[in-house]
């Protein structure tokens, strides 16, 4: 059974009288009127992320409050990627251009048919392993842009083989990635990173994911990629006769 998720007004409805202020009070202050103010509370209008922002600081809401405040208004993470280092390009080698076009979704370039699944290993496992992920996130902020990425996900054409149980070696505590290179099958286990004491609601919102070499071999091929392409950037020096 699912919790209902709370509304956004009524968060800002329980900050407001926290702060001990009527309707008028925070209209005030915030610049609007009191009448759409009651219309955000009560859920009659729906705000902007800017107006959640808006508000949250017109109340001085905490920053990991704040970030809770941005889901409800169905302003979630949604898995595109923001940044990336150079060995994740190389990695994403043959992926269809469509798919490399920003807002680049790491959930469809993973699982998408043109994208990296062809490529890895134990799709079945990592697939169910994501969409588990997922579905977990949309239960908790009914976010109706993650509910529609499960939904299109789900549709993607799935391994024949059952998801198989996590490698003995990961002791059941993991998921590894897989991942069909020239080099070989590279191993990687992910950790999620967020912040949870940022200074910037901007940098609460965001989210770190890394890899990791599982083995040894992944490790000694994630070495000699880097090797090269340190040399790669090296000036090079003509010979002098």
């Amino acid at each position: 059974m699912t919790s209902a998720v709370r509304a956004v007004g009524d968060h800002l409805r329980e900050w407001r009288q926290r702060r001990r202020l009527s309707q008028l009070d925070l209209a005030c202050a915030a610049d609007i009127s009191t009448k759409h103010l009651s219309f955000l509370e009560t859920g009659r209008s729906q705000p902007s992320r800017d107006m959640v922002l808006h508000l949250a600081d017109r109340l001085e809401i905490p920053l990991r409050d704040r970030n809770i405040l941005l889901v409800a208004a169905g302003y979630a993470r949604h898995w595109n990627m923001v940044a990336a280092n150079a060995t994740v390009a190389r990695l994403m080698a043959g992926v269809d251009a469509v798919l490399l076009k920003p807002p680049v979704n790491v959930l469809r370039l993973s699982l998408h048919s043109k994208g990296l699944a062809p490529r890895v290993a134990n799709l079945a496992e990592w697939r169910a392993h994501l969409l588990a992920r997922l579905r977990r996130q949309v239960d908790l902020s009914a976010d109706p842009v993650l509910a529609a990425l499960l939904t299109e996900l789900r549709g993607y054409p799935a391994p024949l083989s059952v998801a198989p149980a996590a490698a003995p070696e990961y002791g059941d505590m993991v998921v590894p990635f897989r991942l069909t290179s020239p080099a070989g099958v590279l191993s990687f286990f992910t950790t999620t990173t967020v912040f949870g004491t940022p200074v910037d609601i901007t940098l609460a919102e965001l989210a770190l994911e890394s890899f990791f070499p599982a083995d040894a071999p992944t490790a000694d091929s994630l070495r000699r990629l880097a090797e090269g392409e340190t040399a790669a950037a090296l000036p090079r020096r003509s010979a002098a006769s």
